[in-house]
């Protein structure tokens, strides 16, 4: 999810806070008579702005799980899956966008594919493109 896709979000939940806000303010002809708007309010609207506020944040915490998921493929986080790997200093791996990993540099098959596996484990990651020069990559029929 884009940083632009969840403005819409925000304003709905605001114009959601705004209507409830507003429509609990109106008074129903017994609570007014009696005087005691807030506890008629209350009785009758708690439990649905209870589970508004319930809904409302679980679609917060859904938006702040993706775009934390999103911003799970920095530089670091993906140099840091490509030290596990043995052999693969000579490899750099950099985010083109959501999901989608550059894999580039030299190196022998078996390090190629595990680099390629240790990035591809990573939360987030839909794509590895692979660029890595190996032995067998002068003669494409060896693989």
């Amino acid at each position: 999810m884009r940083s632009r896709d969840w403005a819409p979000w925000l304003v709905a939940l605001g114009a959601g806070v705004a209507v409830g806000w507003w429509w609990g303010r109106r008074s129903d002809s017994d609570a007014a008579l009696d005087g005691d708007l807030d506890d008629g309010w209350v009785e009758r609207w708690g439990d649905r702005v209870d589970t508004a506020v319930e809904m409302a944040g679980e679609g917060l915490r859904l938006m702040d799980r993706r775009l934390r998921g999103a911003s799970l493929l920095s530089d670091r986080s993906l140099a840091d899956a490509l030290s596990g790997v043995e052999g693969a200093e000579t490899l750099r791996a950099h985010a083109l966008g959501p999901g989608v990993i550059d894999l580039t540099g030299e190196a022998d098959d078996p390090v190629a594919q595990a680099a390629r596996a240790a990035l591809e484990a990573l939360p987030g990651v839909e794509v590895v493109l692979n660029r890595i020069w190996t032995p067998s990559s002068a003669d494409p029929g060896l693989n």
